[in-house]
């Protein structure tokens, strides 16, 4: 096998940076679910659980954004802090995460 360098540079690849799965859930599929969280990570850290839903990401409300749109900021930028409004057991939260590179 002979392996050419790329002639491009394509930019680095990012993985998720909070620590936390989303699932798209409701009849339109714009309601957004924490599935999963892994520990000690920047969504364990801020005190996110399972079943929490988000409502807002830096004020700017989930029903109109997509999960590809949710998932890109989750992995924008490694040390920026990403303001999140859940919903849990019909109490409204406000947490803050601070995204941080974990591969």
């Amino acid at each position: 096998i002979y392996l050419k360098k790329a002639a491009k540079n394509f930019p680095d690849l990012e993985h998720d940076m909070s620590g936390m799965d989303i699932v798209a859930a409701g009849d339109a599929y714009n309601r957004y679910i924490i599935n999963r969280i892994d520990e000690n990570s920047p969504a364990s850290d801020a005190e996110l659980l399972v079943g929490d839903e988000i409502i807002a990401i830096n004020f700017k409300p989930t029903s109109i954004m997509t999960l590809d749109e949710i998932t890109e900021v989750l992995r924008s930028r490694n040390g920026r802090g990403v303001l999140l409004d859940v919903v849990r057991d019909k109490e409204h939260h406000r947490k803050i995460i601070e995204l941080k590179r974990r591969i």
